[in-house]
């Protein structure tokens, strides 16, 4: 049986949108004309946004364990 990690869905959608930022501002790029200091935003604003859906999400499965291990301690008990 598998066991399915829950991920919240905010740092979910921080993940979505950091990545299309990341991704679509080199495409953006060849389309239209951007100054450099727009290219190096965005792509800055999405990894900040991915770093926080990783923390996020890092954060969530510590607490999970915790909740996991504090059951296991009261059964014991």
């Amino acid at each position: 049986m598998m066991k399915y990690n829950e991920v919240p869905k905010q740092a979910l959608v921080c993940l979505i949108i950091g990545l299309l930022l990341v991704c679509f501002t080199p495409i953006n790029n060849k389309h239209l004309a951007m100054p450099d200091y727009a290219k190096g935003f965005l792509s800055g604003l999405g990894i900040t946004l991915e770093f926080i859906a990783l923390v996020k999400i890092q954060r969530s499965r510590k607490e999970s364990q915790r909740c996991n291990m504090l059951s296991m301690f009261k059964k014991i008990s």
